[in-house]
């Protein structure tokens, strides 16, 4: 019936039983006693314990800093496709500056341009050449 070991021999479980018995039975007897036993196992079920408490505020940490870590990246892709956008802009306005100063400039544009219309020109200066100074051969590129 008893299966604690008890060394101290002068202490037999016989002996001190009733006395046990009766302090449980005005306990569980005592209204308050048990109001204030059951608030604490309410109490215990309802709030965590400290360990979880704790695991909880880690792993809200990591989330914190998982989204610091994330919003940084975020930062960082936006100013490198803002600064993609800014190269592809000067880009632009330096072809269109280009363009303009060739449109501008109508002797080049004319070098530049058809190879048909050159020789066209040269040879019409070479016919109404009364000297004949023209009359050789001119390199055209």
């Amino acid at each position: 019936m008893h299966d604690i070991k008890c060394k101290n021999s002068m202490v037999r479980a016989e002996m001190i039983e009733l006395d046990l018995f009766a302090i449980i039975e005005k306990l569980t007897q005592n209204q308050d006693i048990l109001k204030v036993r059951l608030a604490q196992l309410v109490k215990v079920q309802a709030e965590p314990c400290e360990a979880f408490v704790e695991m909880i505020r880690e792993q809200n940490r990591l989330i914190q800093d998982n989204l610091r870590r994330q919003k940084k990246q975020a930062d960082a892709y936006d100013a490198r496709e803002k600064q993609k956008g800014y190269q592809q802009y000067v880009r632009e306005v330096l072809n269109r500056f280009d363009d303009a100063k060739e449109e501008s400039d109508p002797i080049r544009s004319f070098l530049e341009g058809n190879k048909l219309c050159q020789k066209k020109f040269l040879e019409e200066i070479k016919v109404s050449d009364p000297s004949g100074c023209l009359s050789q051969p001119l390199d055209v590129r």
